[in-house]
């Protein structure tokens, strides 16, 4: 198969390349005799022999008008005493190497030189290409080679040039259009890398494609470079891969493991591309570096690119792949990694580094940083734009053993977009970031952290820092303006272990015998910072465990909106999933064909802080023990702020529930109002399964709580054997939802317990106004008030009505004009009835895209502010009965007087029903009668 596609990859480039039409008929090597001593070209047999050239220092120069050797063995003989082996061509053929090319010292032994070739024409390596160099290899289609002396060695202008020098090279001088590179050489071995994570160890290596040895460095610094099925390899050593598209330098630094290639003087760069099972490899003992520059990067075809580090390599970090390019695409299975195997305890994993405009992984491509030792993982770097990963894809820094997990550093100026699982054998794979203990690994979880202006998991794309093993957990932080998650994978067709629909997910799962302190929760576990917030249709924001240990906490702080909506489509086996926010131990609500026995830790804290909160169509936010143990340790606590509004719609439920355990505490303030329809639910029951537990405690605190009684919507603290909760409430209206000793069909708010003590339901409004706000001291001598007119004539009513005018703004205090008496209305406005029975309030509907939103409604009654206190309101809501607490009325300000029949004026809460007052409206003489 693998024969198959580079042979298939092969005949494609046979067709579009250019370079294949200008190879020569028959192998040629031949020198162009531009040297001080030329270069000397032999034939033997079916080789050729290359010798002479001139010697300058540590440098051998070599120059040729053709070298294309085809499938003829080259072989540079008697480079002894030569640090540098570097060669030109000046003709107008590219060079096409499809076999072996030796660099030998006189005595027959393979020479440490490094080897330099440039070729501007173009370079071609055919499947059966092979390096046997002791150094470095640099193959080039640059123009000129520069160096420290300022001196050039130029395959254009040969005869121009310099005499040679001692000096090192420092650069490759490339024209305005730089000529392609092509690597289809391979091993007929099976894949080095791909023969490693088969067998899960370091394999035997018997090297493949273009190769150099351990420790050296191999680059291709050219125009376009392909590998059609191409390898280039060195066991722990440098690989440079550059493609420049027009002219410029392309800096050379001597490093310790051969050349780093630098281009800060390049202004314009062209593509790489990796099909057919091309292999980039730089794995062995000691970490390897791969780095690649270009405007346009494919791997395609089960390609991969790799830096992993196979055995002890104590003290020292693991391998690093750096991609630099505008647009970086993996495609086909096709995969990076740097991963870390059979090293010591302590060592640093490997770091995989990706920066471009965009960057997209398809068709179940992985970048991987993970450890499979002792070392700890790694960390992938991605620095973008946008970043894509499509049908199960992967970007991951897992342990498999007792190595830590690794970190992801992604961050994209615009989105990021995690979309769609493929089904695979025993389950399904997501497109996700993962930062996992696998399952028996001892190693600590990893971090991820993730910055973006928009994240879009959607289809099942998942974000997962789960521990399977027994190491600590990990940790999640996403910084994100815009957050959405919705739906499941391939429309629920694809299901997890318990036949549900696989769901977009956030999640830190904790499993497996934890021996990390159980009891404690992992403070913040998934620390969300966001605008607004969207989880929909099946898709999930979770922290749970299935062990003993307690599940991580949670939380999201959103500056203007969260919104939970909506249940998955239905699986195969007929089973969805709500959406929802969730920090559980066991399974989620409403799932009661799960059950976890081995879930005996408590659920996590849930804390969530935004501007508008959003609940409906079944979706939750909840803390609790659903399905778990019976002995679990119950629900964490809950708490909810909103500082605008909280509404629950059409089965809306936040929730500290558990089924057999101890209820969480639920605080929720929300400024404004919070809203309940149509059989939402706010509950810490406990004992759902008809089993211990008290319920938990509640905390209400809004300006209006309003609902419909009709409508079924619940306020619970109850429990089962335990005692029920403490449901406290404070309010200036609440409305629609009345106090009972149990649930009924009807709006009830209950703290009740089926066979222990009930708890207690305080409904606590603010204080009343001050009676002594505002009062002035009168002065103790008393005042003639005529003294105060000034008697004047009065002018004439045209000539008040010209030129005066009197502008009274607000309420109360005065007449409505100078003719009329006092009244109620000049004193205050607006004055309510104690009983409006059918009052009619519109409520603000659930979204903008609910399919029924709701129509003004007729409440029972919205209670007034005044000039009834808001307690004694409440409190008319349900008759005072045993075990319910009820807070009593403050002092009320006074609102009007009467007059008993013995004279004595008394003043009275509730203004008198008639209060207009005869107006002293005298009339002054006019200037005619003085």
């Amino acid at each position: 198969m693998r024969h198959f596609l580079k042979s298939s990859a092969l005949l494609r480039i046979s067709i579009g390349l250019w370079l294949l039409a200008a190879l020569p008929a028959s192998a040629q090597v031949r020198s162009d005799n531009t040297l001080p001593t030329p270069t000397q070209v032999q034939r033997q047999g079916n080789a050729f022999e290359i010798t002479g050239g001139t010697q300058r220092g540590g440098n051998l120069f070599h120059s040729f008008e053709r070298f294309s050797p085809g499938d003829r063995p080259v072989t540079f003989r008697n480079v002894d005493n030569i640090e540098r082996l570097i060669t030109r061509v000046t003709g107008s053929s590219p060079s096409e190497i499809n076999s072996i090319l030796r660099i030998l010292q006189s005595n027959g032994q393979i020479s440490p030189a490094d080897f330099f070739l440039i070729n501007p024409n173009g370079i071609l390596f055919g499947e059966n290409a092979r390096l046997d160099v002791g150094g470095s290899a640099i193959f080039s289609t640059a123009e000129r080679i520069n160096f420290a002396d300022g001196s050039q060695f130029s395959a254009r202008t040969p005869q121009a040039s310099p005499l040679l020098t001692v000096s090192i090279p420092t650069g490759l001088q490339f024209g305005p259009s730089p000529a392609p590179i092509v690597n289809a050489s391979f091993s007929q071995a099976a894949n080095f890398s791909q023969a490693l994570f088969n067998a899960g160890y370091f394999g035997q290596y018997e090297g493949s494609g273009l190769s150099v040895s351990a420790d050296r460095a191999i680059a291709l610094i050219g125009g376009n470079l392909d590998f059609p099925g191409g390898e280039l390899t060195t066991q722990g050593g440098r690989i440079e891969l550059g493609s420049v598209a027009q002219a410029g330098t392309v800096g050379l630094v001597p490093v310790a493991r051969g050349w780093l290639v630098e281009y800060s003087n390049v202004q314009a760069f062209g593509q790489i591309n990796l099909t057919g099972l091309a292999d980039i490899s730089a794995n062995g003992d000691r970490a390897g570096v791969v780095r690649l520059r270009a405007s346009e990067m494919r791997l395609a075809e089960q390609s991969n690119i790799s830096a992993d580090t196979i055995r002890d390599a104590s003290g020292d970090r693991g391998g690093s792949i750096s991609l630099r390019a505008s647009a970086i695409r993996l495609d086909e299975n096709s995969y990076i990694s740097a991963d870390t195997l059979e090293t010591a305890e302590g060592d640093r994993g490997g770091t995989v580094s990706l920066r471009a405009s965009q960057i997209h992984l398809d068709e179940g491509s992985l970048i991987s940083a993970a450890t499979l030792g002792a070392a700890n993982g790694g960390q992938v770097v991605i620095r973008t734009n946008i970043l894509t990963l499509l049908n199960g894809s992967q970007i991951f820094a897992n342990t498999d053993s007792s190595g830590a997990a690794g970190v992801l550093d992604i961050r994209a100026s615009d989105r990021i977009d995690l979309l769609g699982a493929v089904p695979i054998e025993g389950g399904s794979a997501s497109s996700s970031f993962l930062v996992r203990v696998n399952k028996d690994a001892t190693g600590d979880g990893g971090r991820v952290v993730l910055a973006t202006r928009q994240l879009n998991l959607l289809n099942g794309g998942q974000i997962s820092i789960d521990t399977n093993g027994d190491g600590r957990p990990g940790s999640l932080q996403i910084l994100a303006d815009e957050i959405n998650l919705a739906g499941v994978a391939l429309d629920g067709q694809v299901v997890d272990r318990f036949g549900l629909p696989f769901p977009s997910s956030v999640s830190a799962l904790i499993a497996g015998s934890q021996s990390f302190q159980p009891t404690n929760a992992i403070p913040n576990q998934i620390d969300i910072q966001t605008r607004r917030l969207r989880v929909q249709n099946g898709a999930t924001i979770q922290t749970s465990t299935l062990s003993t240990a307690n599940a991580g906490n949670l939380s999201i702080r959103a500056s203007e909106r969260v919104e939970v909506w909506g249940l998955s489509p239905t699986s195969p086996s007929g089973l969805a999933a709500p959406a929802g926010i969730f920090s559980q131990s066991g399974g989620t609500p409403d799932t009661p064909y799960i059950f976890a026995p081995e879930a005996t830790g408590r659920g996590g804290d849930l804390f969530i802080s935004t501007g508008e909160l959003v609940v409906r169509d079944g979706a939750y936010i909840a803390t609790g023990s659903f399905n778990a143990n019976p002995d679990a340790l119950g629900a964490g606590n809950l708490t909810a702020i909103a500082t605008r509004s909280a509404t629950l719609i059409n089965q809306g439920n936040i929730v500290a529930n558990t089924n057999s355990s101890v209820g969480g505490d639920l605080n929720l303030t929300a400024q404004d109002y919070l809203l309940l329809r149509r059989n939402s639910r706010i509950s810490t029951t406990a004992g759902i399964a008809g089993q211990g537990g008290d319920g938990g405690n509640i905390t209400l605190n809004a300006a209006f709580i309003l609902s419909v009684l009709e409508e079924n919507n619940d306020i619970t603290a109850n429990a089962f054997t335990g005692n029920g909760g403490r449901v406290n409430i404070f309010t200036e209206g609440i409305t629609g939802i009345l106090p009972q000793d149990r649930l009924t069909p009807q709006s009830d708010i209950t703290a009740s317990s089926e066979r222990g003590n009930s708890g207690t339901i305080t409904i606590t409004t603010p204080p009343s106004t001050d009676p002594t706000q505002g009062v002035a001291e009168l002065p103790a001598a008393p005042v003639d008030a005529s003294r105060l007119i000034a008697q004047r004539c009065a002018a004439s009513s045209a000539i008040a009505t010209e030129r005066s005018a009197f502008i009274l703004t607000g309420r109360g205090g005065l007449p409505l004009s100078p003719t009329h008496t006092l009244d109620r209305q000049s004193v205050i406005a607006d004055w309510a009835d104690l009983e409006q029975p059918n009052r009619r309030v519109n409520l603000p509907a659930s979204t903008a895209d609910d399919t029924a939103p709701a129509a003004p409604l007729a409440l029972p009654s919205l209670l007034p502010i005044y000039p009834e206190s808001r307690t004694s309101a409440a409190a008319r809501l349900r008759p005072a009965r045993p075990g319910i607490a009820h807070t009593p009325a403050p002092p009320q300000e006074a609102q009007g007087w009467q007059q008993t029949a013995t004279g004595e004026v008394r003043l009275v809460a509730i203004a008198p029903e008639t209060e207009t007052q005869t107006a002293f409206n005298p009339q002054p003489p006019g200037c005619a009668a003085l």
